[in-house]
């Protein structure tokens, strides 16, 4: 079984805003470097509090999985496109589909070190981020 990295007494911090359909989503990273984010904080702004539960138990899950090496990679293949009602993205100009989209897409800017030479879901070097 993988070994859990501990977690440091400090550690830096970035938060990207969202627009989703159920409000601004906030995606908090906790992180030594950018090539290795230890945790995911995600908070919904104004949605019922099942929806709210069902984004903290997504982060909570990131987290622990990012404490194991899973490579942040992974999350972002996996929860990218997921869709229910797709909002127009200002910053990229394709869509936020979801709250799990919009993590996915966080992360992905995250780990290719932002808006300046990015890495697609695959690993490929590409202008921005891939939108759907």
């Amino acid at each position: 079984m993988p070994k859990e990295r501990q977690r440091p007494k400090i550690l830096k911090s970035v938060t990207y805003k969202s627009q989703t359909d159920h409000g601004a989503l906030y995606v908090t990273i906790t992180y030594k470097t950018r090539q290795k984010p230890f945790e995911v904080f995600v908070a919904l702004g104004y949605a019922d509090p099942c929806t709210k539960a069902w984004i903290e138990a997504l982060s909570r899950s990131i987290s622990v999985g990012l404490r194991y090496g899973v490579p942040p990679v992974v999350y972002v293949q996996q929860l990218y496109g997921i869709a229910c009602v797709p909002v127009p993205d200002s910053h990229y100009g394709g869509f936020i589909k979801s709250p799990a989209d919009a993590i996915a897409q966080v992360l992905q800017e995250f780990i290719s070190g932002g808006s300046d030479g990015n890495i697609d879901l695959y690993g490929n070097q590409t202008e921005r981020p891939a939108t759907g």
